[in-house]
């Protein structure tokens, strides 16, 4: 008999259960990983402030915060897409979102919700219309229509911290603007005609600016100051398309999606840029459904890099919350943080903004009626949601047992003391066989859980834990014999 125990759990998100560290995950689902010897669940999120039926009619699809204030990018009406700002003055989940002074757009076309930035220098919020860039005076309530429609957003805007010069992704051109000067709409010169920004971000002195042409990704490191033909480098990433860029640690990430030749089905491919080439460091294929879907924001925080995706992983649909992360030793993982509604799934397609403030998100989607709503982090502390964290195949156990054929005896859970309402749920499997729930733990208290086995035999042994109501699991162990056989 031989015994395993597991204490780690932040390894990141992977596909291939044979080769990978016990500390890693195929599937986990609002896993804290600051944590690194327990499953810590994330907390609840909760309807944000006003009735669903308000936030439907407000159709807030993007969320900025000035420093004093929050405002989301939203329309008149169900009735009426063209551009309309919504206001909340603090993160409390009482502040109301109202319709900001003089904040309605109402001479030009439909909103374009791909642009929307807050140029600090001149205290003015930048959105996308049909028509071009409108601008918003915050302390003056000053709505100006049509402020650029000469050029067409493609991406958000970034001000670069050297030059606090705003830069926005219009397809073949970045446009800028320069403190109250007016708009340059050909900065970048040189930017090939069948080229398409998507997403522009800093990188040290740089600008990041990352699109596609001709079905192919490229990525531009641009000095902000030449044209394309003298800019620092210009990077291709084949049959790839770019969907956002940024960086952690200094170093250059561009996610992409791409057409596994095999499958048929997309994938999500991250890449560094390591003297001025792509370095793949974390694929995913997208596994029944065959679409990856990745929305073009993203926010820093800390050494991870924040994005919306759906993305289809052991049979099931994640859609939410994703985080691209540098791990301490230089390494990288992605983790799945939470989806919007808690329990209640949301289906493709429906995911539209988020923003992170410090210690919530709040995220703008769709119901499964179609309807428009925004979510947060719960104020209080409610972990209602399941907390779920799949383990790899035969985890932590010694090479030369693995392929063994075994039988599993008993498995045992250690918990920091389970809440008065708190479950834990240790669930496994062999050979990819069902879900066999072995223990059931609800008692207030409870440090430790063991329960024998005796599974049918197997080569393969998984384990699924689930936890609700602020249920920490920090340990997992079991025993297992292996299985001679005279061949």
């Amino acid at each position: 008999m031989a015994t395993v125990r597991i204490n780690k759990f932040d390894g990141g998100m992977v596909q291939n259960k044979r080769l990978s560290s016990y500390t890693s995950t195929p599937l986990s689902i609002r896993v804290d990983t600051s944590r690194k010897q327990s499953i810590r669940p994330y907390k609840d999120f909760e309807l944000d402030a006003v009735t669903e039926s308000d936030l439907d009619n407000f159709g807030i699809h993007k969320i900025l915060y000035t420093g004093a204030e929050f405002f989301g990018s939203g329309t008149v009406s169900t009735g009426n897409q063209k551009p309309q700002l919504y206001k909340k003055t603090t993160d409390s989940p009482t502040a109301v979102w109202t319709t900001e002074t003089n904040g309605t757009n109402a001479s030009s076309g439909a909103r374009n919700a791909t642009l929307f930035v807050y140029y600090k220098n001149q205290d003015t919020i930048y959105g996308g219309n049909a028509a071009g860039i409108w601008g918003y005076t915050v302390a003056g309530d000053t709505f100006t229509h049509n402020e650029n429609t000469s050029v067409t957003p493609t991406g958000n805007g970034v001000v670069h911290s050297k030059d606090d010069i705003l830069y926005v992704p219009c397809g073949a051109v970045i446009a800028s603007k320069n403190a109250a000067g007016g708009w340059n709409n050909d900065a970048f010169t040189g930017l090939p005609s069948d080229f398409s920004s998507v997403s522009i971000a800093e990188h040290r002195n740089n600008l990041l600016v990352g699109g596609n042409r001709n079905k192919q990704g490229v990525l531009y490191v641009w000095d902000r100051d030449s044209s394309v033909a003298t800019s620092v480098d210009s990077i291709s990433f084949g049959d790839n398309t770019v969907k956002w860029v940024d960086t952690t640690g200094n170093l250059p990430i561009v996610c992409c999606t791409r057409v596994d030749a095999t499958t048929g089905f997309n994938e999500v491919v991250f890449y560094a840029i390591d003297n001025s080439s792509p370095v793949e460091l974390l694929s995913f294929n997208a596994e029944a459904s065959g679409i990856a879907i990745v929305l073009g924001d993203t926010q820093k925080y800390g050494d991870s890099i924040q994005f919306l995706m759906e993305l289809t992983i052991e049979t099931e649909l994640l859609v939410g919350i994703w985080s691209f992360v540098r791990k301490s030793d230089g390494t990288f993982k992605l983790e799945f943080v939470t989806t919007p509604r808690n329990d209640t799934a949301v289906t493709s397609g429906k995911v539209k903004g988020f923003f992170r403030y410090p210690g919530y998100h709040f995220i703008c989607y769709l119901t499964e009626v179609s309807a428009n709503t925004v979510w947060r982090t719960d104020d209080q502390v409610n972990y209602t949601a399941t907390t779920r964290f799949h383990s790899i195949i035969n985890p932590k156990m010694p090479t030369e047992d693995r392929i063994k054929k075994k039988q599993l005896l008993v498995v045992r859970s250690q918990y920091e003391a389970i809440p008065s309402t708190g479950t834990a749920t240790i669930k496994y499997r062999i050979d990819g066989g069902s879900w066999v729930t072995l223990i059931s733990e609800t008692t207030a208290g409870v440090l430790t859980s063991e329960k024998q086995a005796n599974s049918t035999l197997g080569t393969d042994i998984e384990f699924r834990s689930e936890s609700t109501n602020g249920t920490e699991i920090v340990g997992l162990e079991y025993d297992y014999k292996v299985i001679h056989t005279q061949i």
